[in-house]
């Protein structure tokens, strides 16, 4: 065997103009199985780290106009007391308060933070590493100045010290006692957080059912179906909407697996993605085998002296397949290390957010599992490689067999008939991947040109948010913005300061329900919902929103003054029919007692993503309606990000316990929000491109091969009279036949499919007739050329030496 080895290496060596595009094909090939293996390991196969993950859900409110949002609070208060189903439910806070300042350990620091009802951990399954969870009494008003650690931040902040459980920090302002830390890799579902602090209701929170702000979680017991709890939901939620007819009419309850929300739509799509490239795999094993087929016939003397000398079929079989293991061996190396650039490349290309991130990022990586598909597919790629010509050199009458092929027989024909039907599929499937990979290209490339409805070039967001224990009015939150922005307006390259509750793009906004004054009036519950800001003086024209009637907000805009509101376009065109709104009023939830007076109508802006139309929206002045959360946004003829540490400053300046959360150029918001397009992009694109280089192994080693078979009838036409542009004219019809009806199979696939991509497509037709035209037109001339290249070396053969063999 070991000989085997040497004289396999040294074969390699020699030919080493061969080896590389074999190994070049065959590591693209396993690249792409494997990486995409890494995320569908990550993403769908590893189990969730929750304890029985199949008896989680998540439970939401549901309406007819909007089919799941978020609970409130005795809404799910009055669900956990009267199921039957469920042995547990937990609510998670969306929205509000999620940043949370820590002071008292070192600088003052700004972390992902989330308040959630005391026995969360309890339903989700999962213990401490250090200190203990959550208690029942930790859950009530006055005894929750209590929090939980990530690994992670227990390591960032405390170095791992085992002391950090039982020390006092102040958190958003407020004594906290630090209790406990959480296992590495622990996560909440669909939230990210560093600092985990208990909820405490007051007797008004418990009662509040008019605003949803709550993510819910339960646990059905052990023989429950998600069937009997929907039932048994669904007739807890209409005894809820009898009770409470004002705010709950209309309402039902959806209930998810838990699994299947954190994966959502994307298991099809990565499924499907794994099937190709494993099939790229294969198609691809196939080419490289005809290409070593090829090079069988120039090794015949080599075999014939090896059978001469006594060497068995057994024994060059295993030599052949001992070489072309030796290649898949290398090619398996260097397709896994391709493997793990492509997957940090996909990693990198999608952020670290809850909204527009790869599901389960974090446990997506080459992990041992992954190592094992590589090694497993490395095995295959070469037994299905070198099966056939191990097969076809330990041949006991291989010359017999070589001009049985070049003569036409029927086992000859069979095997040729095999081959074309390969070549045929390898170019229909690299067809259909490069359209699918075009199309995309081209739909990410117009999703780089949308217009968000705001300039965001040279504006630096800053979020900022302010603890309760020490800005307790809305003077004091007023008073601290004002500031702020004052300061800011003072720092060199300032053009523009305002605040914004929630930056355009940043993946979350508030949704309020609102009543247009004068219109017939219907349950709150029933009340129609628009996306909502709360926007400082200024804001609009920061960000270069166009005014399209009416005016912006003015200083008199101020607590004292009437109450106003802008809105976009779409919300003016949606409901307000083609009327003219400027002058009318809406009642709206969260946005005061008293009606607010429509003074304006703006641009739409794409607040939430990219790829739909935008949203109908309302502005309120910050000053009528404070809140803690604010980003500030600041227009600089700068390097926005220059200006950070002066807006560091400024803060520290007004409050030098205050941290930052992020500080960062809103341009990069807008890319995040296409992040997920770019990571198909990516994908498809190495799709592609492994297609086309396998396709052009197949055209090759096809066309080499049939050359190969054919050269004693070359030969002899060439011995009388037949001229040479006529032997490669025959030779190259065949394959740009065989290139046509393939690239025709992958043109029908593509038009039955296009279907699939259409969800993806930003401003392109999933059947644009440019982008067909051209794959088309390209792949039949990619493949002729490649035949020619396969075909050229009769150019350089002498009539006697096609007779005998000598090629």
């Amino acid at each position: 065997m070991l000989l085997d080895l040497k004289y396999a290496l040294s074969q390699l060596r020699r030919n080493i103009g061969i080896t590389c595009p074999i190994v070049l094909a065959m590591a693209i090939g396993v690249a792409v199985a494997t990486g995409i293996y890494a995320i569908v390991n990550g993403v769908l196969i590893r189990p969730l780290p929750y304890r029985d993950q199949e008896r989680l859900v998540v439970l939401w409110e549901s309406t007819k106009d909007t089919p799941r949002f978020v609970v409130a609070p005795a809404n799910f208060l009055d669900w956990k007391r009267q199921s039957a189903t469920f042995s547990d439910m937990t609510a998670i806070q969306e929205f509000k308060e999620r940043s949370f300042a820590v002071t008292g350990a070192g600088d003052p620091e700004e972390f992902d933070g989330v308040r959630v009802t005391w026995n969360v951990f309890d339903v989700l399954g999962v213990g401490s590493i250090q200190g203990r969870l959550f208690r029942p009494q930790d859950g009530q008003v006055g005894r929750n100045g209590v929090a939980l650690l990530s690994y992670g931040l227990w390591i960032r902040k405390f170095g791992g010290a085992a002391s950090a459980v039982g020390r006092h920090v102040v958190v958003n302002g407020k004594s906290t006692e630090i209790v406990g830390v959480l296992p590495e890799g622990f996560q909440l579902p669909l939230v990210k957080a560093d600092i985990f602090a208990p909820i405490a209701w007051d007797a008004n929170e418990e009662s509040e059912r008019s605003v949803s702000n709550y993510l819910v979680i339960g646990r059905m017991k052990e023989g429950i179906s998600i069937g009997q709890a929907r039932a048994e939901l669904s007739l807890i939620a209409k005894r809820i909407e009898r009770a409470y007819p004002e705010t709950n009419t209309g309402e039902t309850v959806l209930i998810d697996p838990l699994y299947e929300t954190i994966v959502g739509d994307i298991r099809s799509t990565l499924l499907t993605l794994f099937v190709a490239a494993c099939l790229l795999l294969l198609l691809g094993s196939a080419s490289v085998s005809n290409l070593l087929l090829a090079r069988l016939s120039q090794r015949r003397t080599e075999i014939a002296i090896r059978v001469s000398v006594g060497a068995s079929a057994v024994r060059i079989a295993r030599q052949f397949l001992t070489e072309t293991l030796v290649l898949s061996s290398i090619a398996g190396l260097v397709g896994l290390v391709l493997a793990r650039y492509a997957v940090s490349a996909v990693l990198a290309l999608s952020p670290d957010s809850v909204y527009f991130s790869i599901p389960r990022r974090a446990d997506i990586g080459i992990d041992l599992s992954t190592f094992q598909f590589a090694l497993a597919m490395m095995v295959t790629s070469g037994l299905l490689v070198g099966l056939g010509p191990a097969c076809a050199a330990s041949s006991a009458d291989l010359n017999s067999l070589l001009k049985e092929g070049g003569r036409g027989s029927s086992a000859g024909r069979l095997h040729a008939s095999v081959r074309r039907v390969l070549m045929g599929g390898q170019i229909a499937l690299a067809f259909l991947l490069v359209m699918e990979t075009v199309l995309t290209v081209k739909s990410f490339l117009n999703l780089r040109s949308v217009n968000p409805g705001f300039n965001a070039d040279r504006i630096l967001a800053a979020q900022v948010s302010l603890p309760a224990s020490k800005y307790a009015n809305d003077v004091q939150l007023r008073d601290f913005y004002r500031h702020l922005t004052d300061g800011v307006s003072s720092l060199p390259g300032v053009e523009a300061v305002s605040q914004v509750n929630f930056a355009p793009l940043v993946g979350v906004a508030s949704m309020w329900s609102f009543h247009i004054v004068g219109q017939p009036q219907l349950p709150k519950s029933q009340w129609p919902a628009a996306l909502h800001a709360v926007v400082a003086p200024n804001f609009f024209e920061t960000l270069t929103i166009p005014l399209l009637r009416g005016r912006y907000f003015t200083p008199e805009d101020d607590a004292s003054g009437s109450p106003v509101v802008v809105i976009s376009k779409a919300f003016a065109d949606r409901f307000f029919n083609g009327a003219d709104p400027i002058g009318r009023q809406l009642m709206i939830t969260d946005g005061g007692v008293n009606p607010r007076e429509v003074v304006g109508v703006v641009g739409d802006v794409r607040s939430l993503t990219l790829v739909r139309a935008p949203m109908p929206q309302a502005y309120v002045p910050f000053e009528q309606l404070p809140q803690r959360a604010m980003t500030l946004v600041v227009r600089s003829s700068l390097d926005p990000l220059a200006l950070a540490s002066g807006v560091r400053s400024q803060i520290a300046s007004i409050d030098r316990d205050q941290p930052v959360a992020k500080i960062c150029r809103l341009r990069e918001l807008v890319s995040n929000a296409s992040s997920r397009y770019a990571v198909a992009t990516v994908v498809l694109l190495g799709f592609g491109f492994a297609a086309g280089v396998i396709s052009l192994v197949a055209v090759y080693g096809m066309t080499a091969y049939a050359t190969s078979q054919r050269m004693h009838e070359i030969g002899i036409r060439y011995a009388l009279g037949a001229r040479l542009s006529n032997l490669l004219h025959m030779l190259i019809r065949e394959t740009v036949l065989i290139a046509t009806i393939g690239t025709s199979v992958g043109l029908a696939l593509s038009w039955m499919l296009s279907h699939l991509l259409g969800a993806i497509l930003v401003g392109v037709e999933p059947r644009d007739p440019v982008v067909f035209a051209l794959v088309t037109v390209g792949t039949v001339i990619v493949c002729t050329l490649c035949a020619i290249v396969a075909v050229s070396r009769l150019v350089r053969i002498e009539p006697i030496d096609a007779l005998r063999g000598s090629h």
